[in-house]
């Protein structure tokens, strides 16, 4: 974000919420770009490829306060071995594919399956063993994602032909706007962020009770670990299931997720070490989808829709 930008966003914020908040919001955004420079420059955490694993599950977005929360909720995690945390090499998903799998990171043996557009962004797709870029499929839902189930579904479809030596699948939940509340925490005005934002945005401004967003946010963490569970009864081998960032609440003033940020509750997040099942499944009862490469006009407003540009 130019000077010229941040300065307009600003005026904005005064004009349309007031002094006190505009200048609450102001002094936040001056704190980002000041942790920001601070963290291009000394950032720290872990990489995905730097651990022993056969099959990492990427859950966008979540926050390891919430997973010890709310998973002991679901009945997957019965079949966890170990549930701890990590600090994440990012707080963005920019800069996630940037620094865990751009260049200079040997990703030849990567298979990975995700719904999250940086991937083409950040890295060289042909780079890896394979991808199946989701993010190039549009539905006909609100937020315009693909239904977690059908990732899942495409997931088992590449696993069961794939002789890659790793595989990931990306999931976009529990990443805001959440799916079993779609609109729920829409904003009709606001100064910057995109739709994914308008739930940490409102939270800022007091315009969401911060109790309320934290059980949605819970439930679809909640919503996701179905097809975590799915998932792992069918695959083999060391399983991680982790995320890429977390989501600031307030800490430092930050809310949601901006890059090179290194505040602690943005880059902590869940690591949980399992055994896949090694279930057998038919293929022919898993819905198949035609990818088909998106203009850059479209890969543009998905970004967009994320709140990452």
């Amino acid at each position: 974000m130019g000077i010229s930008e941040f300065k307009s966003q600003i005026n904005h914020a005064y004009s349309t919420y007031g002094a006190l908040t505009g200048s609450r919001l102001a002094a936040s955004k001056l704190v980002e770009r000041l942790l920001a420079q601070t963290g291009s420059r000394i950032n720290y955490g872990t990489r995905p490829l730097d651990h022993d694993w056969d099959v990492m599950i990427i859950l966008d977005a979540c926050r390891a306060d919430l997973f010890r929360e709310f998973a002991p909720e679901h009945p997957v995690y019965e079949s966890f071995d170990r549930v701890s945390s990590k600090y994440s090499c990012a707080s963005t998903s920019r800069e996630w594919f940037k620094k865990g799998f751009g260049s200079g990171v040997d990703v030849s043996d990567v298979h990975y399956v995700t719904q999250n557009p940086f991937l083409s962004r950040k890295t060289d797709p042909d780079r890896f063993h394979d991808v199946e870029p989701l993010y190039e499929v549009e539905s006909e839902s609100e937020s315009r994602r693909l239904a977690p189930s059908v990732v899942t579904d495409v997931a088992l479809n590449a696993y069961k032909s794939s002789n890659a030596g790793r595989f990931v699948v990306h999931y976009l939940p529990p990443h805001a706007p959440f799916l079993h509340c779609e609109g729920k925490y829409d904003l009709g005005e606001k100064s910057w962020g995109g739709e994914s934002h308008d739930v940490w945005f409102g939270l800022q401004i007091n315009e969401f009770d911060k109790e309320e967003v934290w059980k949605d946010y819970g439930q679809s963490l909640l919503t996701i670990l179905d097809e975590v569970q799915r998932l792992s009864n069918h695959v083999s081998g060391d399983i991680v299931v982790t995320a890429d960032h977390a989501n600031g609440i307030g800490e430092f003033g930050q809310y949601g997720h901006p890059g090179y940020v290194p505040v602690p509750a943005i880059k902590r997040v869940p690591w949980v070490e399992m055994v896949g099942k090694g279930q057998e499944y038919d293929t022919q009862e898993l819905q198949t989808i035609d990818v088909e490469e998106e203009t850059e006009d479209q890969v543009q407003k998905r970004l967009e829709s994320l709140g990452c540009v």
